[in-house]
């Protein structure tokens, strides 16, 4: 009985510390900030940016550099180890340029031991050059043998009316009204299947319009009765407080300079009011210069910052598990269902008239 005890004593010592490994694990997940920074330079001739965050004291590093005309490379390290990029797709990089050396040297020699070879080789005779002159000498006399085609007699002057004048008969007269009179009702004909074709086509569009006007009439009843639904608002209201309390705490902080201008200081004065509805956030780190008389965008600006997942995660359990997010996801989930109900009957409708059309 008593190594029984014993045994259940360390098996409850080991318990006990898988436990408190794992709960030291989650509160360094949930309560170490991941740190992050990125600054950007940029003006008309080049580019530059880089980026990169790290967590448990750079214990994991991520790195990131963009520059024009070199490209993108990053890095992701584990403690002293590279996880990406690997260092074996580099040793392959590395041996392709001189694998193509090599080749090409073996290419380059083989043009000098062609001209070595035409070197070598005899010249044709010259008696091989008479044969061909001689052909074209025979060819006129061949020509000169050929008949003359005969000549083609003279085409008949046009006979002159029985009545000897050019006044055209009855007869011409009214073939040429019978066929005026046809090509115009031929004409006709053909305007009016435009017309009809035209209209049917106006028709067809209206009644396609129509079913869409109602098709977004039914949506848009569906829309409207799932915001006055209970606890939608009130779930609305609370996910974006939440959202905005954790973006005012872990907004990153600015500096730099910044030079713009548009050429046009009408422009420049409306966008610039645009940015001003901003000014809270940037005016103690950032400075804007305007150019009222030029075109230019020049850019030094840096970003720092910290995230703690702890408030995500809280933000992730009020939506989850709060009542009244509860009720807004019952509401959603049944105002998503109506909107593909509505969809399925309507793709179900088309579908049907174009067998029926086929």
């Amino acid at each position: 009985m008593s190594i029984f005890l014993k045994v259940l004593s360390v098996l409850g010592i080991i318990l006990l510390v898988i436990l408190a490994i794992a709960l030291i694990i989650l509160l360094i997940v949930l309560f170490v900030p991941i740190r992050y920074r990125a600054h950007v330079l940029y003006d008309a001739e080049h580019l530059e940016a880089e980026g990169g965050g790290s967590w448990i004291l750079k214990l994991i590093r991520v790195l990131a550099s963009y520059k024009k005309g070199e490209g993108l490379s990053y890095s992701v390290k584990v403690a002293f180890l590279q996880i990406l990029p690997k260092k074996e797709k580099k040793k392959e990089e590395e041996y392709e340029p001189a694998h193509v050396i090599e080749i090409g040297e073996d290419e380059d020699e083989e043009p000098e031991e062609a001209e070595a070879e035409a070197e070598t080789r005899p010249e044709p005779a010259p008696e091989a050059e008479s044969g061909p002159s001689e052909e074209p000498v025979t060819e006129p006399e061949k020509e000169e043998q050929k008949p003359e085609p005969a000549e083609e007699p003279a085409p008949e002057p046009p006979r002159e009316s029985r009545t000897g004048s050019d006044e055209p008969s009855e007869e011409d007269e009214l073939g040429l009204v019978l066929r005026l009179i046809r090509d115009v009702s031929m004409k006709a004909m053909d305007i009016e299947d435009a017309v009809d074709a035209f209209f049917d086509k106006i028709e067809e569009k209206y009644s396609e319009t129509s079913k869409k006007v109602r098709v977004l009439l039914v949506k848009k009843d569906l829309i409207v009765e799932f915001l006055t639904a209970e606890g939608t608002m009130s779930g609305i209201e609370l996910t974006l407080k939440r959202l905005f309390r954790i973006l005012g705490r872990y907004l990153p902080e600015l500096s730099g300079k910044v030079r713009y201008g548009t050429g046009d200081p009408y422009s420049l004065g409306g966008q610039l009011m645009y940015v001003s509805l901003f000014y809270s956030i940037y005016s103690d780190a950032v400075e804007i210069t305007p150019e009222w008389d030029e075109k230019v965008l020049e850019a030094d600006v840096g970003a720092d910052g910290k995230i703690r997942l702890c408030h995500v995660a809280g933000l992730a359990l009020a939506v989850l598990f709060g009542p009244k997010c509860r009720k807004l996801r019952k509401n959603f989930k049944r105002l998503r269902k109506r909107l593909k109900a509505v969809d399925t009957k309507v793709n179900h409708k088309k579908n049907r008239k174009d067998q029926d059309n086929g």
